[in-house]
């Protein structure tokens, strides 16, 4: 396996384990703009951290996630492709949003709690914010595609991401802790399996063809 692959496996491991970190260290979950304010406002510094740990685990998981159709191309190239394709556009819409949020923190600093709630909220309700918000659900569907192609290599560990990826969604969508860290835990076993299919196995055979013209 090439170093590029490499790095994908283990990006593919590393954004549950951030996303779990993340969970953990911010004060809010919850979407809602008045929670997000708020949260901004009571825990500032925290708040900063668990959005950014949250960013940098999204690209990790973009970058996981090209790595897992590129790694399963060869057993089925378009339903691969579909599946990854799928998948990053609906984690480039959490990014988005994501990016809303993190962008409210200068926002909440700079104005007073009743002027910060009507920006943020302003912001949270405009057009292009609510079109993107309902296609952050295509990650789960490209995990889906995904994980049809996995049946026969790690069938296990792609129900794992695929229920792991609905129960966190659902734990950001009511704002509930205790299903975020779940669903990401779920999907952290997830992704040791399918790595462990996918990537110790072709290890090894690169292994075994280093070694085959020693043998002959």
């Amino acid at each position: 396996m090439s170093r590029t692959m490499l790095a994908g496996a283990v990006c593919l491991v590393a954004a549950p384990l951030l996303e779990i970190v993340s969970s953990i260290v911010i004060p809010t979950t919850s979407d809602d703009s008045g929670a997000v304010v708020n949260a901004l406002r009571d825990h500032h510094g925290t708040m900063v951290t668990g959005l950014t740990l949250e960013m940098f685990a999204l690209v990790l998981l973009i970058a996981g996630t090209v790595w897992l159709a590129l790694a399963l191309a060869p057993r089925a190239p378009k339903l691969a492709a579909a599946g990854g394709v799928v998948g990053v556009a609906g984690l480039l819409a959490i990014l988005f949003a994501n990016g809303m949020n993190a962008a409210a923190a200068p926002v909440v600093s700079a104005l007073d709690p009743a002027s910060a709630d009507a920006a943020v909220h302003a912001v949270s309700g405009s057009a292009a914010v609510s079109t993107l918000e309902p296609l952050s659900i295509l990650h789960v569907a490209g995990l889906i595609l995904l994980a049809v192609v996995l049946r026969r290599v790690a069938a296990v560990g792609g129900i794992a991401l695929v229920a792991g990826s609905i129960v966190e969604t659902a734990g950001f969508a009511t704002g509930t802790r205790a299903l975020v860290i779940a669903g990401f835990a779920v999907f952290l076993a997830g992704a040791f399996d399918v790595v462990r299919h996918l990537a110790v196995p072709s290890r090894a055979a690169e292994t075994r063809q280093e070694l085959r013209p020693a043998l002959r």
